[in-house]
């Protein structure tokens, strides 16, 4: 987690993000509800919640990750959210969105509270024999597993958090959009993009929708350093207007690739 916060600490977001870990969920999520208690006292509920949790160990079937959701919240479009991002990313993930209620994982001290919330996880956590035990070893578990899972969890979060351009000093030295105008939209959406230094780049910017299914390529070719613009109308690859809801932009210059949301509205 503390990895995980360092990596998001030199961005800015139009919403804040908070990494938060709780102690006391097999004695009744006590952690959790304390400090949902002090949210719904405060009026600072969040937006939304992935909680990672039973995230490394090794079934044998590695990629395939759960996404629960909660109860009490609709938590469909936060658990399709996160399953996009895998391929907006490329994770080496095989993602399965399930109802499957689990009385002691802390996302559902936030969903009981109305707060969209869903818990990542390997397949069938509670299939681990050696939960809660002096069994629970480190040998026992996959780190490369456990990283995609984190990598996921953190582009969700980020990515739903809407980087913005943090405009110090104007360079070009990294991959990054700076700006969706407008978001919410309707008509059509002004995307920005900045192409880091050096020579020329392939640019290729693709556009998914909430389940990971390419609707349109964007842009395909090579693009000169510095900020550039691409509209979208709407329309997939077809030409036919695309229903509203939220779409994920990837973007890719030779190693590096960066994602933003578009919410697409009446």
């Amino acid at each position: 987690m503390v990895t995980a916060a360092r990596a998001l600490s030199g961005h800015c977001f139009e919403k804040t993000l908070r990494f938060v870990c709780f102690s006391g969920e097999e004695q009744g999520l006590r952690g959790s509800c304390s400090y949902v208690g002090d949210l719904l006292r405060s009026g600072d509920l969040p937006e939304g919640v992935i909680n990672a949790d039973m995230v490394a160990y090794d079934t044998g079937t590695e990629d395939q990750v759960w996404i629960t959701t909660g109860d009490g919240a609709d938590s469909r479009p936060l658990a399709e959210a996160c399953s996009s991002m895998v391929w907006a990313y490329g994770l080496d993930l095989l993602p399965s969105i399930t109802t499957t209620m689990y009385g002691a994982s802390d996302h559902l001290s936030f969903s009981g509270a109305g707060v969209p919330a869903v818990m990542v996880s390997h397949a069938d956590p509670t299939s681990y024999p050696y939960i809660h035990s002096v069994g629970d070893q480190y040998r026992l578990l996959n780190p490369q597993f456990a990283r995609e899972v984190t990598r996921l969890a953190v582009a969700a979060a980020a990515v739903l958090a809407v980087p913005v351009d943090s405009g110090t000093g104007g360079e070009n030295f990294r991959l990054r959009f700076s700006g969706v105008r407008p978001n919410p939209f309707s008509g059509a959406a002004d995307i920005r993009y900045v192409v880091p230094d050096g020579d020329t780049h392939r640019v290729i910017m693709r556009l998914y929708d909430v389940r990971g299914r390419l609707v349109r390529t964007l842009v395909d070719g090579d693009r000169a350093p510095g900020a550039h613009d691409v509209r979208w109308d709407g329309a997939d690859a077809r030409g036919n207007s695309v229903s509203p809801g939220v779409f994920f932009v990837r973007l890719e210059v030779g190693g590096q690739t960066t994602a933003t949301k578009l919410l697409r509205v009446e």
